[in-house]
């Protein structure tokens, strides 16, 4: 593309939306326990034990699913407005930034501002993943849940929690985000004054 437009950057914006897409459908934090078959001490097995207890919860952008409650209400319900929020507007400045590389829309969003939303979305991204990753664990905080990565098996039961596909799809977003801002960055006509200065050098 010729001036300021840049192929590169529209194409990597184009796929961190794509992914922001993904990482709005798919779970971001997932919680489960099951407390196994329960029989008493040298009984005898069956497999048709009852009691077991299972429970679970994931974590999406569009709020939580799961016969799991949180244990901290506050922490849940900030960490869902973060991720909620977070993907929608760095969403919607990536459509801005792709709508720089338009002929016509870039004699307004100058490579200047493309950087500036680019910048904004990087921040903005790993604002949300930080928080989704100290957040949503917190949230699950009196179930023994203290990382983002648990596994655990004692009584009462087996303890699984783990970052969900949504999560890493928000990373890849960022980093797309981060390619389509170093092409944004190298775009734009050389200056011939410089070309010059650097021959005569």
């Amino acid at each position: 593309m010729s001036g300021d437009r840049s192929v590169g950057a529209a194409l990597a914006a184009l796929l961190a939306l794509g992914l922001l897409g993904g990482a709005f459908t798919l779970s971001w934090f997932d919680y489960e326990f099951n407390s196994g078959r329960k029989v008493a001490p040298e009984g005898p097995y069956s497999d048709n034990v009852t009691g077991i207890e299972a429970r679970t919860l994931s974590f999406y952008a569009s709020g939580s699913e799961g016969d799991a409650a949180p244990v901290d209400d506050e922490a849940a319900r900030l960490g869902a407005q973060v991720l909620l929020w977070g993907l929608r507007i760095s969403a919607g400045l990536l459509i801005l930034a792709v709508l720089a590389e338009v002929p016509g829309v870039s004699r307004v969003l100058r490579r200047p501002v493309a950087l500036a939303l680019y910048g904004v979305v990087l921040v903005g991204l790993a604002g949300v993943l930080l928080a989704t990753w100290v957040l949503l664990p917190a949230a699950m905080g009196e179930h023994g849940i203290g990382a983002p990565f648990t596994s655990r098996l004692e009584e009462p039961g087996y303890t699984w929690t783990s970052l969900g596909w949504g999560w890493a799809a928000g990373a890849l977003a960022w980093a797309a985000a981060f390619g389509a801002a170093l092409w944004k960055f190298q775009a734009g006509d050389v200056d011939p004054r410089q070309v010059e200065a650097h021959r005569a050098e």
